[in-house]
């Protein structure tokens, strides 16, 4: 395993990768903000804690636009290494363990110790593993998927937990327990993330926003304006106004990760 690139970017507007077929593993995990990619003739949507994996012999290409902060590795592989071959987007999988990793990297690649290289490679293998889990985590427990499927239904409403717990007839406090322990964050933060996802779809399909913000079950536009900002990277206006110039929006209008 070599990596011959790393590099953590913050930037108001992603640079575009022409389509290329890689012969290199390419690890990218969003912070913050959005990014476009197509891997294999799919155009997908990440946002924040999302990761990318293309392995040797995909093809990739980045859009043009976004404003984000990620993290990416170039590495050159051996079958010697031992990795398992995966590949696509992991969606919200930044939680402490993959941070940790990645500051430790960091430390170490910036270290003048003899063993750097070697303490470097053995975090982003620890890494590489730890999405290759999670992209492949067992089937998700049924409560959970209750969970989901309520908040997808009820998107337009001010949705609550303890309307959520009601639904699937378990206590709150157990709910909330459960759903972080299968989606790596809280129930309310999960709410949040699934309307702003919502959102974006509806601005690229051309709504009012005001009446975007109304039909998610937001009385006061500047907080909604806010929360997408936050999650998002840009607020709606400026999203808008961003990605309809933009002539290659039709190719992942309907691809945000709506994974509920």
């Amino acid at each position: 395993m070599y990596i011959f690139y790393f590099s953590r970017i913050k930037t108001t507007s992603c640079k575009e990768l022409p389509r290329t077929t890689l012969n290199y593993l390419d690890i990218t995990i969003v912070k913050q903000g959005t990014m476009r990619y197509n891997i294999n003739g799919e155009a997908v949507f990440l946002g924040a804690g999302d990761a990318i994996i293309f392995y040797p012999g995909d093809t990739r290409e980045r859009y043009l636009g976004g404003t984000a902060e990620y993290t990416s590795f170039n590495v050159e592989i051996s079958p010697h290494d031992g990795l398992p071959i995966f590949n696509g987007v992991v969606r919200n999988c930044l939680d402490e363990e993959l941070s940790a990793l990645i500051h430790l990297y960091e430390t170490n690649r910036s270290s003048n110790s003899e063993l750097s290289e070697q303490k470097c490679s053995g975090y982003l293998y620890l890494l590489y593993l730890s999405l290759y889990e999670k992209k492949n985590k067992p089937v998700q427990n049924r409560h959970v998927s209750n969970m989901r499927h309520y908040i997808k239904e009820h998107i337009g409403e001010a949705i609550t937990l303890k309307q959520i717990s009601n639904a699937v007839y378990l206590s709150p406090n157990y709910c909330n327990k459960i759903f972080r322990n299968h989606m790596g964050m809280p129930l309310s933060a999960y709410i949040i993330q699934a309307k702003m996802e919502e959102a974006v779809k509806r601005i690229l399909r051309g709504d009012n926003l005001t009446d975007i913000a109304s039909e998610l079950g937001y009385k006061d536009y500047c907080y909604f304006s806010r929360q997408f900002k936050k999650i998002v990277g840009k607020s709606p206006k400026d999203f808008r106004q961003s990605y309809t110039e933009d002539e290659s929006a039709a190719l992942w209008h309907a691809a945000f990760p709506i994974n509920i």
